[in-house]
């Protein structure tokens, strides 16, 4: 009955897990912060979280790095018009 009340994990088991540092809530959040989408794997391999919170965490990062793309992509346009601006008043 032990095993039942604790998700059919033994204590032994459940420790293993929790005393993981990489499936820290704060861990994960920072190698969110840290290196974006490269993180999601520790996301899902994650067995604190839920399945709705790595469907919900990997939407979001996966809009956020599109939308971050997508301004980066208009930022470097930006500056290739200005460059040929700044030599066009040179005359380089």
């Amino acid at each position: 009955m032990k095993g039942a009340i604790s998700g059919g994990m033994s204590n032994e088991n459940r420790k293993s897990w929790e005393t993981k540092w990489y499936f820290r809530a704060s861990t994960i959040v920072i190698a969110i912060l840290c290196v974006g989408p490269l993180a999601l794997p520790v996301v899902w391999l994650s067995p604190a979280l839920k399945i709705k919170s790595k469907f919900f965490i990997t939407v979001i990062l996966l809009v956020f790095t599109l939308v971050f793309i997508k301004y980066a992509g208009n930022f470097y346009n930006l500056l290739l018009r200005r460059i040929r601006e700044l030599q066009a008043v040179l005359g380089t």
